[in-house]
């Protein structure tokens, strides 16, 4: 996520996205995955939205590669509580890790997921994919 400062590019889309889940009354979870998948970060009340998104730059830092499929596996299973009821995973990468397509389609169908993958960076077919919704943004 180095070049092109992709990550003032995750930071902003996070942002509107907070500000979107805020108006619509979400519980917005965030899972950083630099440097390994780390804890989620949540958000539900008008305090929390504001402590996340000022503090946005901090929790997305550069890491040293991503294992898409250990942090989609850690997502699916926090949608795993039956009480969700509109489910939306947005996936933010660079493009550059491949996903076990058959495992990450079996699941988003079991648990009823709705994905968007935006790749900031270069195109990725397997996430292409497995995704319902897909927007590049390419260097």
């Amino acid at each position: 996520m180095q070049a092109y400062n992709r990550i003032s590019w995750a930071v902003t889309l996070n942002r509107k996205l907070l500000a979107r889940g805020q108006s619509g009354k979400a519980i917005y979870r965030l899972l950083r995955f630099d440097f390994g998948v780390r804890k989620w970060l949540r958000a539900s009340t008008s305090e929390e939205y504001g402590k996340l998104s000022k503090n946005m730059p901090q929790y997305l830092q550069l890491g040293n590669g991503t294992d898409i499929d250990n942090v989609l596996a850690v997502a699916f299973s926090e949608f795993e509580d039956k009480e969700a009821t509109d489910k939306k995973l947005v996936l933010i990468t660079d493009g550059t890790q491949d996903v076990n397509t058959s495992f990450a389609k079996k699941r988003l169908r079991e648990l009823e997921i709705e994905l968007h993958i935006v790749c900031i960076g270069q195109d990725n077919r397997s996430l292409r994919s497995i995704a319902d919704h897909y927007d590049l943004f390419p260097d």
